[in-house]
């Protein structure tokens, strides 16, 4: 074997404030021995100045006193005598990311390049070149074979998206890597001597799929050292090329983020698990003392005095109000989403008023709770009093308004009070809460379900609001740290994006931000997590896609929450967008009350000094009448797009689906669908449902029809949607003069055979007046499919929908023979049916639809002609000489 030298890589900060003990890891003291095979495969281990071998990477976190663990894999073809810095706590490293190319007809075992030492500076950006292994294979077994643990993924070339794989890993365990059928490499998961046997492994899927680098990681407490450390973290690892071709830097920056959240978020607010957090007085959450105090002197706009009024009007109401009883409800989530509701209004009516009735209701209505024998969304009428369910999201709902509700009524609560929240905390809410602690439920530490933003967000807001009176609390604040670390993540892997749509995105964020900002305000730090740029873009997630939104939760719509983030993450642009979204009246009630329908919450009324005023929306409007400002996004990782021809006060917008079709959650097999809105007005949507039935989270779900691609205004081929767990090639934003659009490579996503063959769409915005969407599938039977519940009136190719005031005229072309039929939607419950307008043409060797989507009554001139150099030319024309052709390539790249 031959041995790399050992060699010294320098930090470039240390710590500003090092203790006199020698440190954990000391600043300028990284090495590095590695010993390589050229025949089966190579180890490669990093010694610390500790007396102490790891075969892993470590990380250490001076602010969180937490030492992370991420073991790696170095593929072992020919020697790797460098080791490349690619992320620290003051970089966030954009690499290039390489794809194995489809001409390499053997990339079975990887090739490994030169690697160069950087030592990168705070913001600058690191190159790194990382690939795909195809045909990988990985096993987990104990190096001693006392116990067997096993876990295997294959990855074959021709299908890029593996599985995941979770394993339990004990401290001597080993991970071979298999490639083409000979050993390649293995990571160590070796431990300093500790009985610890942690569930330390996660392989994510993209990372399998596009990386040579397997990132493995785990935090553990650094022990009696903890006080000592570095100013800056260091993940060293090595990277490997084969024949390939540039993608999106997406995965790599999943990985760094995954690996900046595991050495800070996931501890960030504990540095040592029985550390005490020194917490200001209440009001400490995320309502301010400031706005706690002074409310009812903020209500500066028209929408926040309707709102004030709104909630004044219900509380009244609520002071005479019978409580509401076990079993009167349909469901048990129906009664605790209404007693939520009633006591968030209760609350606000004090705050806003201090009359003491509506504090005096508030507490008649908590203690109301105590007469319940369960509050959990998943119990039944038949579940024993003594039964502790697991905590659900009725839990997190209340925990979080029960927490908000102390803490506001906390700076002056008298000691009957007190009993009553003590009470109904032991009932239901805490001893729930702590048995996370010692039985973990399923939604905690997954980055892909809105309940762990609920759940954990609503602990984490409960035990900063009794934090003090009831310090068994306190070990709460780590569990929620480290699952909601696991949460933000999908935020990291989706750009900014949520995969579940918009309502998901209001319902887990609602909660998990709200804690963040919490943690804030009554600790006085920064979290860490804030520090997520992905989490500054999630705030345009909503407002670019609320009312055009996939997935089957549309259920966006601006909170108090959202303005406060707004302006902690410096991004007035998305309050001034949420704010466009604000109602400004106030209709007074002209029905009888029911006594399970949801009161106003006042919600709104604590974001008061973050929300521009009226006067300020004035204005913007007026400057975005004068000159629009067209917008196109994609949500890198997720591939939603969203195209709109104004920012803030648009009257065109269309959502188009790229991305994955994968199940997680709420997904709905809708690739290259489509949605669009005048005016408001959705036109082009998809066949809702009637709700969620006992198939949907199976797996069947998505063969429901308003779940399947058939229930979605999308391009079928040659009869087919596209498959599950399939991912699109490229969703793009594309630029030219007059032009602004989204091209969506579909190709493979069908049938893996026609991965050569190109399929896609380019939607296209023209002059900001119109849209065009191209279809292309060379070959093969081509249907174009529109969903719309507008009223239709059509003719041979073309097609006029009218709703709520607003037209859409719609004009289909084709290369050869084109063909317009309707048919209805099929929706599994009793409801209302789309009408579909199917615009299908035969096999071709150039199969190319074009449809022009025009606002108002005009039916726009459609022209189409292949161009010499196998191209497209699609000329419009309309009313008063108006033509306009548009070139694209056969791959509907627009042409120069």
């Amino acid at each position: 074997m031959d041995r790399a030298k050992s060699r010294t890589l320098g930090a470039t900060d240390e710590s500003p404030a090092a203790s006199n003990a020698r440190p954990l890891i000391a600043p300028h003291q990284f090495f590095c021995n590695g010993s390589f095979s050229k025949t089966r495969y190579a180890s490669a281990k990093m010694s610390f100045d500790l007396g102490q071998s790891y075969g892993a990477v470590a990380l250490y976190a001076p602010s969180t006193r937490r030492l992370s663990r991420a073991s790696f894999v170095v593929p072992a073809r020919n020697s790797v005598n460098r080791i490349t810095p690619v992320f620290s706590a003051s970089v966030i490293a954009r690499p290039k990311l390489f794809r194995a190319s489809s001409r390499n007809s053997s990339p079975s075992t990887p090739r490994i390049t030169s690697l160069t030492l950087t030592t990168p500076k705070a913001g600058e950006f690191v190159p790194t070149c990382v690939t795909r292994i195809c045909r990988l294979r990985a096993v987990v077994r104990p190096c001693t074979e006392s116990r067997y643990v096993s876990g295997a993924v294959k990855i074959h070339p021709r299908n890029p998206v593996g599985p995941r794989l979770y394993v339990r890993v004990r401290s001597t365990a080993l991970l071979r890597v298999k490639s083409g059928g000979s050993d390649t490499g293995f990571a160590a998961a070796n431990e300093p001597a500790s009985p610890m046997s942690q569930p330390v492994m996660k392989i994510l899927e993209r990372m399998l799929s596009t990386c040579s680098l397997l990132l493995l990681s785990t935090p553990f407490p650094a022990g009696k050292q903890s006080d000592c450390g570095i100013a800056k973290m260091n993940l060293w690892t090595a990277s490997a090329t084969i024949k390939c071709r540039p993608m999106s830097s997406t995965t790599m920056r999943l990985i760094l983020g995954i690996a900046f959240l595991g050495a800070s978020v996931a501890g960030a607010a504990a540095p040592a698990e029985d550390a005490v957090l020194k917490l200001k007085e209440s009001p400490r959450l995320w309502v301010s003392q400031d706005t706690a105090l002074h409310l009812k002197d903020k209500l500066h706009s028209p929408c926040l005095q309707s709102e004030a009024a709104r909630v004044i009007e219900d509380a009244d109401w609520l002071v005479t109000a019978r409580p509401i009883a076990e079993g009167e409800a349909r469901t048990y989530q129906q009664g605790t989403r209404a007693i939520a509701s009633h006591l968030q209004c209760l609350t606000a009516a004090w705050v806003l008023t201090r009359d003491a009735k509506y504090r005096a209701a508030a507490i008649r209505h908590l203690s109301n709770l105590l007469n319940w024998k369960q509050i959990s969304c998943e119990a039944h009428p038949g579940i024993p009093a003594e039964t502790v369910m697991p905590f659900c999201l009725s839990y997190g709902e209340h925990s979080a308004d029960i927490a908000l509700m102390y803490d506001l009524f906390r700076a002056d609560i008298t000691p009957e009070e007190q009993q009553v929240f003590f009470a109904v905390l032991d009932r239901f809410y805490l001893k729930a809460a702590l048995n996370c602690l010692k039985s973990p439920p399923w939604w905690a530490n997954k980055e892909w379900s809105n309940w762990n933003g609920v759940c954990a967000g609503g602990i984490g807001l409960l035990a900063l609001a009794f934090y003090d009176d009831r310090p068994e609390c306190r070990p709460l604040i780590p569990f929620v740290e480290k699952s909601l670390g696991e949460y933000f993540k999908s935020y990291i892997k989706n750009g900014g994006g949520n995969h579940e749509g918009t309502g998901y995105w209001n319902y887990g964020m609602h909660y998990a931000l709200r804690y963040l900002l919490s943690w804030e305000n009554a600790t006085g730090q920064k979290h860490p997590a804030f520090a997520i740029p992905e989490l500054a873009v999630s705030l345009n997630f909503p407002v670019d896609f609320t009312g055009l939104s996939f997935g089957d939760n549309d259920g966006w719509g601006p909170t108090g929450m959202f303005f406060l983030t707004a302006k902690r993450l410096n991004n007035p642009a998305a309050a001034r967008r949420a704010a466009a979204f604000l109602p400004t009246t106030f209709k007074p009630r002209t029905t009888a009350r029911n006594r399970l329908e949801r009161t106003a919450t006042g919600d709104i009324l604590y974001g008061a000094d973050c929300l521009p005023t009226a006067q300020e929306m004035e204005r913007l409007k007026h400057s975005h009448t004068l000159q629009k400002e067209p917008i196109a996004r994609v949500y890198d990782g997720l591939g939603w797009a969203i195209l709109a021809d104004d920012s803030v006060f648009p009257r065109l917008r269309l959502s188009a689906r790229g991305g994955s079709s994968q199940i997680t959650g709420h997904g709905h097999i809708d690739l290259l669908s489509f949605k669009c809105m005048v005016n408001g007005q959705r036109m082009i949507e998809d066949q809702q449902d009637a709700g969620y039935t006992p198939v949907t989270f199976t797996g069947r779900g998505s063969d429901v029809y308003s779940r399947s691609a058939a229930g979605k205004s999308t391009i079928f081929v040659d009869g087919l949607g596209c498959e599950e767990n399939s991912t699109c090639t490229t969703t793009e934003v594309v630029r030219a003069e007059g032009l602004l659009g989204i091209r969506i490579d579909g190709s493979g996503i069908f049938m893996k055979r026609w991965r050569r063959k190109f399929i896609g769409r380019l939607f296209l915005m023209v002059e900001n007046n119109y849209w065009l969407v191209m279809d292309s599938a060379a070959g093969s039977n081509l249907e174009s499919r529109f969903h719309t519940y507008a009223e239709v009136t059509r003719g041979p190719d073309w097609a006029k929908l009218q709703r709520g005031g607003e037209e859409l005229t719609l004009t289909f072309a084709a290369l050869g023979q084109g063909t317009l039929q309707e048919s209805r939607g099929l929706p599994a419950g009793p409801v209302k049916q789309t009408q579909i307008l199917r615009w299908l043409s035969n096999r071709g060797r150039d199969n190319l639809h074009v449809t022009a989507l025009n606002p108002g009554p005009e039916k726009l001139g459609l022209k189409l002609a292949t161009e010499a150099d196998g191209g497209y030319a699609v000329t419009v024309t309309g009313a008063g000489g108006y033509r306009r052709t548009v070139r694209v390539t056969p791959k509907l790249e627009l042409k120069k």
